[in-house]
């Protein structure tokens, strides 16, 4: 009987050592695996914070449709009236023009 304790504490112990050998590379990786997680958790966050920066920049500087509808409207008023403006100009120096013409006909014989 002597030899069974003797055997069982050396399956035991050899059980123990494999196990060991065996759960080292498990829990080497499963530990790489969290802080690679943690990282992309990390990089995760980042990126969310500069989505919503890029967001909030573009809510201040990027006008809306409406505003750009808004804004040719005025535009394109404004055009209009410069070109009568230009018009009447126009027609003023014709008639200036014809005055003088007509002017110096009168003068001559």
């Amino acid at each position: 009987m002597a030899l069974g304790p003797t055997v069982e504490w050396q399956e035991i112990a050899l059980l123990a050592g494999v196990l060991t050998a065996a759960a080292a590379p498990i829990v080497w990786v499963w530990r790489d695996g969290r802080s690679s997680i943690r990282d992309l958790h990390s990089r995760v966050d980042k990126l969310k914070e500069e989505v919503a920066a890029d967001k909030l920049e573009a809510a201040k500087t990027f006008v809306s449709a409406e505003a750009v509808a808004r804004v040719e409207k005025r535009l394109v008023a404004s055009e209009e009236r410069m070109a009568a403006a230009i018009e009447r100009l126009g027609e003023r120096i014709d008639r200036a023009m014809e005055t003088l013409i007509e002017r110096r006909r009168s003068r001559s014989p």
